[in-house]
Formats: structure tokens, sequence, C-alpha cells
């Protein structure tokens, strides 16, 4: 069985804790509180405040994403470092 490869890219989620996160496809300036990615190696921020320039936004991946469907294991992540 192949399972699809999607990027993960690590960033800071709540009480420090590192978590993955997905990008969705918009690249819009963040809004205050919301993650967007930036980086020579990209990972993902929380906006400080509204930002005015443009950033791939991101949000937090699922267990759906990272885990296999059919059989629930953890998938081999393409995580970039």
């Amino acid at each position: 069985m192949t399972h699809t490869k999607m990027k993960f890219y690590f960033g800071e989620g709540t009480f420090g804790y590192r978590k993955l996160f997905v990008a969705t496809g918009e690249f819009r300036p963040p809004k205050k509180g919301e993650r967007y990615l930036s980086g020579a190696i990209p990972c993902a921020y929380v906006a400080p405040n509204n930002l005015s320039i443009a950033y791939p936004i991101a949000r937090e991946a699922t267990d759906e994403e990272t885990h296999c469907k059919h059989c629930g294991q953890r998938l081999e992540l393409n995580i970039i470092k």
C-alpha cells in the first residue's frame, strides 16, 4: 500500500510544544493569531499582529493527515526541517 506524501512543517504549538503544520494553499498577509510559513527552512509562526506582507498560510495537521486511514499507523512523514 502506498501513502500520499504531504509536506509538514514544524512550529510551536500551545504551551511551547512542537507541532506539525500544513500549508492551506492560501498566500496572503496573515491576520493576528494565524499561522504562516516563513524562513529559508520554512517553519510555522504565529502572526503577532495583522501583517502587511503576504506569506503562505498554515494550519495544524490533523491526526487523519498524519496517520493511515486503514491501519492507524503513523505515516512516514515528509517533514521539512
